[in-house]
């Protein structure tokens, strides 16, 4: 009987065994590792419209490849889809590119693997000319003389703006802290009533509001003043859905820095990159305290309702620009619009 038994056993473990090979057979040649394929490349553009003033930013980190990581994989650029390459193989996925003139532009991306397979993609972006406004003063005035005080001018877009906020006693205004030479440095401070001289609120472009600006010159609106930041930011251009977005307290990429004086802030100076020259003012209180001189640049609109008013400010420590409702009585600095 024991015999019998350790037959028996010795039967199931070596069907076991069996079995157990069975189920752990390699199955390898069965399922090969799958082959090479080209890569998938990709690309984003921001913006996707703008002007030959405008710094358009490319990412292709969406591009894949079956085996190789993205970080593997090398990328080069056609700018024009002339068949000529404009950038050489490299593992960067983000450039930047600015185009000289205004066209429709169709972007070329060539992706490569570590195998040698490539894939191509392309994105169409336009471009507008600017105008020829970069910042040289406006043909026929680069200045002009109101009130006894000479005024530069400088060409953004096809904006013609004053170069220095006015310095024109009239009304509710006055120099910061009271002290004259803040008024020649950086202009005096007015309420908004004062600004808009009587006048009706306007959100046009332009916005037909004289004010107390010069003749054929007004008091620039909501709306032109979102021109002038698309026209100089190098990310978000004229039309861009950033600028009507009032859930943002900081609108634009670096509008704000462009604009901003190179001299007179706190920090963090501007680079002053179409000479509009914004000095940091300050602001004076309805209650009649000053504050914020070398750190804000604060600017009225035309666009307001009742005694309450939308206004531009830079600060030392953004880049981008603020826009927002000030009660009339504050008192902010100008700069006026040509017609």
């Amino acid at each position: 009987m024991k015999k019998i038994k350790f037959l028996i056993n010795t039967c199931i473990v070596v069907s076991l065994f069996v079995f157990i090979s069975g189920c752990n057979k390699d199955d390898s040649d069965d399922n090969p590792p799958p082959s090479n394929t080209p890569p998938i490349s990709s690309f984003i553009v921001s913006p996707q419209a703008g002007y030959t003033l405008t710094t358009f930013h490319f990412d292709a980190s969406n591009s894949i490849d079956n085996k190789d990581d993205t970080t593997d994989l090398q990328f080069r650029w056609d700018w024009e889809n002339n068949g000529l390459w404009d950038e050489e193989w490299s593992l960067t996925k983000l450039i930047n590119h600015q185009f000289p003139d205004e066209g429709i532009y169709r972007i070329v991306l060539e992706v490569m693997d570590s195998q040698g397979l490539t894939d191509t993609t392309s994105i169409s972006v336009k471009v507008s000319n600017t105008g020829g406004g970069t910042g040289e003063p406006c043909p026929g005035i680069p200045s002009f003389n109101y009130g006894g005080q000479v005024y530069n001018t400088t060409l953004i877009g096809s904006q013609c703006w004053m170069k220095e906020n006015l310095n024109y006693n009239t009304g509710n205004s006055w120099c910061y802290n009271n002290n004259d030479l803040n008024c020649e440095i950086y202009g005096r401070l007015y309420d908004w009533q004062t600004v808009m001289n009587g006048e009706p609120a306007s959100d046009l472009a332009p916005s037909r509001v004289r004010g107390i600006c010069p003749d054929e010159w007004h008091v620039p609106s909501d709306q032109e003043w979102k021109i002038l930041e698309g026209m100089v930011d190098t990310q978000y251009g004229v039309g861009d859905s950033i600028w009507n977005d009032e859930t943002l307290f900081i609108r634009g990429f670096d509008a704000g820095r462009r604009l901003k004086s190179a001299t007179s802030w706190f920090a963090n100076y501007g680079t002053d990159m179409f000479n509009f020259n914004a000095k940091p003012g300050g602001i004076r209180k309805d209650e009649g305290s000053f504050d914020f001189i070398e750190t804000h640049s604060y600017f009225w609109s035309s666009t307001g309702l009742d005694n309450w008013g939308i206004i531009r400010y830079l600060r030392y420590d953004i880049n981008g620009v603020v826009s927002g409702w000030s009660s009339g009585g504050n008192a902010a600095s100008l700069r006026c619009i040509k017609d």
